[in-house]
């Protein structure tokens, strides 16, 4: 995906969520290690991610909470 089409979801799931900011709402982003070639992409999207306060977390750390 381009940065674009990321921050266009994470806009929509950001303004579903302060609808009902209570409910946990993981998102799930899996990237190919074959596709990877689009470092650029990835900094700039954790960035943006950062700047709005979205925790970036691992399956381990939020698997309790999705059980």
């Amino acid at each position: 995906m381009t940065l674009d089409e990321l921050t266009s979801v994470m806009d929509e799931v950001i303004h579903e969520d302060q609808k009902d900011p209570t409910s946990f709402r993981p998102i799930v982003a899996i990237g190919h290690t074959k596709d990877l070639t689009d470092f650029e992409t990835v900094e700039l999207f954790l960035r943006y991610l950062r700047e709005r306060g979205i925790k970036v977390s691992t399956f381990e750390e939020v698997y309790h909470r999705c059980q």
